[in-house]
């Protein structure tokens, strides 16, 4: 292919943008550098002209628009890609969307496919390790002749490397467990045990990565559609119950909340009187009252829900125990890209602290509350709003 023709590509990748997509392309965490916001359909039917050219793939990647390089992973020989330029893309990857249209589109089907996925996948950037774990979710659905042996040594990686936190990451890890977890019976226990020994870690990103990849691994439809096929001759005949998600525990009110008598015991520390234990849902409720530049306290809530309910107390374990399943359950709602979600890093402990056993930890909720305007500094090992007295929320 001549450069003239490359242009021409360009100038056709230029007259079909979308300024309104490009905007929209931020939403979906897409990085927008040099985009046109061309659709992936319409990327697919200029490919589908000009069939496979790997020169032009060249030229289009060199280029370093968006949707060319996109198109590039479309149009090139897996058959005439080297280690060189493998690696030369790879360092190239700044957002998912390409990585992902590269893994699927060309990488999964060259020579260093599986040595790739091990290799990137304990790499430090970014981009370059999701690219080892998309592309052991790609081979999961793609390869139908690849021995299983292959796919359980891609487990003991996945679970290696589960404790890594970065978003990209932690969502291709639990990309490429579900995928191998969904490929026939004898893979799916394999991946299952393997869930559970990530669930056990001390890991945000690995509680959340087994939390929900075991969801669909032991669903009703991929158990049922898995019973179908042969594994050792063997079929599972027991049905294994999936765990609850955060948002099915948010919304168990568990017959409450109800109003209790303070036990002699807790009277010692909680006084005499009367306790209401919350449900759920109330705490959360609370929580996503808090506006954007305010605060509140677990200890806040508490009074709230003693005022509501016309009780001496509320529980303090209980309702601590709840706000963290708000947090989680906001986290998971925000995993499926939606927007409007609990604010949960608005609610600290008493003192003004940063509760550390909320989504992201420390340092992520830090990111929040600074980015609407509060400081935060650090006392000891603990993590402070300075002068929180004074965002209090009065509701």
């Amino acid at each position: 292919m001549k450069k003239v023709e490359c242009d021409d590509i360009l100038k056709k990748l230029r007259s079909l943008s979308n300024p309104k997509a490009v905007e929209g392309m931020a939403k979906y965490g897409i990085n927008p550098k040099n985009a046109y916001g061309v659709s992936i359909p319409n990327l697919r039917k200029m490919a589908k002209k000009i069939k496979r050219d790997h020169l032009l793939s060249q030229q289009l990647w060199a280029s370093s628009v968006h949707e060319a390089r996109i198109l590039a992973t479309m149009i090139d020989n897996p058959k005439m890609v080297t280690d060189k330029q493998i690696e030369r893309w790879v360092r190239g990857f700044y957002s998912w969307d390409i990585c992902d249209q590269c893994c699927n589109n060309l990488f999964k089907k060259t020579k260093f496919a599986y040595q790739k996925a091990v290799a990137w996948s304990s790499r430090e950037e970014e981009f370059v390790k999701r690219a080892g774990f998309v592309l052991m979710a790609c081979l999961a659905v793609s390869d139908k002749k690849t021995d299983g042996k292959q796919f359980e040594r891609f487990l003991f990686i996945i679970k290696r490397e589960a404790i890594d936190n970065r978003t990209y990451v932690k969502k291709a890890v639990n990309w490429a467990l579900r995928q191998i977890g969904k490929r026939n019976l004898n893979l799916n226990r394999k991946a299952i045990e393997t869930t559970k020994e990530i669930r056990k870690m001390d890991s945000r990103s690995a509680k959340w990565i087994a939390s929900d990849a075991i969801r669909e691994l032991t669903s009703e439809a991929i158990q049922k559609r898995l019973q179908g096929k042969k594994s050792g001759g063997k079929k599972i005949s027991k049905k294994i119950k999936a765990p609850k998600s955060w948002q099915e525990k948010l919304a168990d009110s568990k017959d409450l909340p109800k109003v209790e008598k303070i036990t002699e015991k807790m009277s010692r520390r909680w006084g005499q009187g009367t306790v209401v234990i919350p449900a759920p849902k109330e705490v959360d409720e609370i929580m996503k009252k808090v506006p954007k530049g305010k605060l509140i306290t677990i200890n806040e809530i508490r009074r709230i829900l003693a005022k509501r309910h016309g009780a001496s107390i509320g529980c303090p374990i209980t309702t601590g125990i709840f706000a963290w399943i708000a947090a989680y359950a906001a986290d998971e709602t925000a995993e499926e890209g939606k927007k409007n979600i609990t604010p949960y890093w608005r609610t600290l402990k008493t003192g003004g602290i940063i509760n550390e056993k909320y989504p992201g930890g420390v340092e992520i909720q830090k990111k929040l509350l600074e980015k609407e305007g509060h400081k935060v500094i650090q006392k000891g090992k603990k993590y402070v709003v300075v002068d929180s007295e004074k965002y209090l929320v009065e509701l």
